[in-house]
C-alpha cells in the first residue's frame, strides 16, 4: 500500500513536471514567433527605407541613423540580426534594379573633380552648361568670358553659396544630369537671367548683383535729402529696409560681395555685421542641399529622342 502510494505521488510528479516542460516550450515558441514577426516587421520598414533612400541627403540619413542608434544602443544587435536575416538581401536587390534600369543608356560626357563637394567647385564648363540648359535654345553661348563672370552668373541664376553641396546622387558627374538639375531649380525659383530682358552675352557682372546698399551720405541721386537713411534693395524682389544709422567714424554700410545671396554687410569701424538676406525671409535657401530628385534613366531616353 506505501509503495503504490509512493508511485502515484511520483506518476503525479512526472506528469507536473511535463506539464511546466511544455509550458516553458510553448512560450519559447511564441517567443520564437513573435521574434521572427517583429525582424519580419522590422525587414518591411528597411526595405521602405532604402526605396527612398536616393531621394534624401545621405549626410542627413547617415546622422539620422546613427542619432537613432546612439539614443537606443539595444537597437544595434536588433537591426545586426534583420540584416543577417535577410536586410542585406534587400540592399542587394535594390542595388540591382538601378543597375538594371540604366545599362545600355548613354549618359554622355563625365566632368572630373573627386573631391568637389560643393556646386562653386565645379569646374568653369559644367557651370556654363548648367546656365544654357535653362535658357533659350537660340541663346548666344559667349565664348569671350572669364571664369568670374560664369561663376556670377551661375551663382545669380542658380541661387547658390560657396557652400551650397551637390546634389546627393550617384550619377551628379554626368553633365546631363546636372543640366537636369539646373532646369529643376530654375523652375523652382524663376529664370532670373531671361528675366533681366537682356540678351545673355551682353550682360556684365553689375546684372548679377542681388543686393544694392544706397547710402546718400556717400552717393547723392536725384530727390535724396542730406539726411536720408541707408537703404538696403532686394534687386530680385525691389524690397527696401533703412540699415542702422552709423556713426561719423564708423564709416559706411557695404556688401562683402552682392552677387552672393548670403552677403555679409559690414562696416569698417563697426562690430556689428549680419547677412543681407535676414532682411528678406521669404527668400529662397542659397547654402541648403538640392532635395530635387532627377530621374537619370529617362533623361538619358529623353536626350536620345530627341536626337
Amino acid at each position: 500500500m506505501v509503495a503504490s502510494s509512493k508511485q502515484a505521488r511520483k506518476m503525479a510528479s512526472s506528469k507536473k513536471a511535463t506539464k511546466v516542460q511544455m509550458r516553458e516550450q510553448k512560450k519559447k515558441q511564441r517567443e520564437q514567433k513573435q521574434t521572427v514577426k517583429q525582424q519580419t516587421k522590422a525587414a518591411g520598414k528597411l526595405r521602405k527605407v532604402m526605396q527612398h533612400y536616393d531621394a534624401n541627403s545621405h549626410k542627413v540619413d547617415r546622422d539620422y541613423i546613427v542619432e537613432m542608434l546612439e539614443a537606443n544602443p539595444s537597437w544595434v544587435a536588433k537591426l545586426a540580426s534583420v540584416i543577417r536575416q535577410g536586410g542585406m538581401k534587400i540592399l542587394m536587390e535594390l542595388e540591382q534594379n538601378d543597375q538594371d534600369q540604366t545599362a545600355g543608356l548613354d549618359f554622355g560626357a563625365k566632368w572630373k573633380g573627386r573631391n568637389v563637394k560643393t556646386l562653386m567647385a565645379m569646374p568653369q564648363q559644367v557651370m556654363e552648361n548648367m546656365i544654357m540648359a535653362t535658357l533659350k535654345e537660340d541663346t548666344v553661348w559667349p565664348t569671350d568670358k572669364t571664369q568670374l563672370w560664369w561663376q556670377a552668373a551661375f551663382r545669380y541664376q542658380m541661387h547658390c553659396t560657396d557652400d551650397t553641396p551637390l546634389p546627393y546622387d550617384k550619377m551628379n558627374r554626368y553633365v546631363m544630369v546636372m543640366e537636369e538639375y539646373a532646369r529643376m531649380r530654375v523652375a523652382a525659383i524663376g529664370n532670373r537671367l531671361e528675366g533681366l530682358k537682356k540678351k545673355f552675352e551682353t550682360l556684365t557682372l553689375q546684372d548679377f548683383e542681388i543686393y544694392h546698399i544706397h547710402d546718400p551720405a556717400t552717393n547723392v541721386e536725384f530727390g535724396d535729402k542730406k539726411d536720408d537713411p541707408c537703404v538696403l534693395k532686394n534687386l530680385l524682389t525691389n524690397e527696401e529696409y533703412e540699415l542702422p544709422a552709423l556713426k561719423k567714424h564708423q564709416g559706411a554700410w557695404t556688401l562683402q560681395n552682392a552677387n552672393d545671396p548670403d552677403t555679409l554687410i559690414t562696416a569698417k569701424d563697426c562690430p556689428l555685421q549680419f547677412r543681407a538676406v535676414d532682411y528678406f525671409p521669404r527668400m529662397p535657401k542659397a547654402s541648403e542641399k538640392w532635395g530635387y530628385l532627377v530621374d537619370a534613366a529617362q533623361v538619358a531616353k529623353a536626350q536620345l529622342a530627341g536626337e
